[in-house]
């Protein structure tokens, strides 16, 4: 598989204090919602989330699917909670979720094989916790950066609508790395909104067609950065950046 050239060891460990904080942050106000006894996370890294749904918020029927370059040894939990699957293919889920998680996963995704991402999110559960990178968000391999509007139209074909609460509630939170402040929304099977009486007036609020929210945090990077490129000296330290990653991905 071409992604196990891009997700090393080095990868998942630049991730590890950002994506473990935000985790503690984000998963109780979650729990608070849903309440959920089982969780699936598709595309799960080593397991940050997954650790903890287990070690914080004290919940044990989970599982994480994720590519073969999540190896034992790297996995936060028992390898009893991990599952090897080629994301960009059909899964064989043979249950449902309470809960299903899948988080700046669906940038890393082939275009032609984002229908049937979401068709595994859904098949998996009523509730999904879903975020990915909008257009130039930029990172490691994203090779399908869209806005949430494109997301939201794939999730509506199973009837999914958008429940845009999490946001507000950590927009403004600095130990959230920004993208899940940005990105993060819930999708919900619309013929389960009345099991959630608190969310129904957010999700009538939710217009699929208008999602998409820049947080500050990466607007300001864009201008930090435009500033630099008027110089000359910007430009150079700019371009001998980029030229030392695409270096660095050669090497791998």
């Amino acid at each position: 598989m071409i992604e196990e050239k891009y997700y090393d060891k080095s990868f998942y460990e630049e991730q590890q204090d950002g994506s473990f904080l935000s985790a503690r942050r984000v998963l109780p106000l979650v729990k608070n919602a849903f309440h959920p006894k089982s969780v699936l996370d598709i595309g799960c890294g080593v397991g940050y989330w997954l650790k903890v749904w287990k070690e914080d918020l004290d919940t044990h029927d989970l599982l994480g699917i994720e590519g073969p370059y999540v190896t034992e040894n790297i996995f936060q939990l028992d390898k009893n909670f991990l599952r090897i699957a080629d994301l960009k293919q059909p899964l064989n889920i043979e249950r449902r979720f309470d809960l299903v998680m899948s988080l700046e996963v669906a940038e890393h995704i082939p275009a032609d094989c984002a229908d049937v991402f979401v068709e595994n999110l859904v098949r998996a559960g009523d509730v999904v916790l879903f975020s990915a990178a909008i257009i130039a968000q930029l990172g490691t391999y994203h090779i399908n950066e869209q806005m949430p509007e494109y997301w939201a139209a794939k999730f509506l074909i199973h009837d999914y609508v958008p429940v845009d609460f999490i946001r507000p509630l950590i927009w403004n939170d600095d130990k959230i790395q920004y993208w899940y402040r940005q990105n993060i929304i819930v999708f919900i099977r619309r013929n389960r909104l009345n099991d959630f009486p608190g969310l129904k007036p957010v999700a009538d609020q939710s217009n699929p067609q208008f999602l998409l929210r820049i947080h500050p945090e990466k607007y300001f990077s864009y201008v930090n950065e435009a500033n630099q490129l008027r110089t000359f000296r910007g430009f150079t330290r700019y371009k001998l950046y980029h030229l030392k990653r695409w270096l660095k991905s050669l090497v791998k």
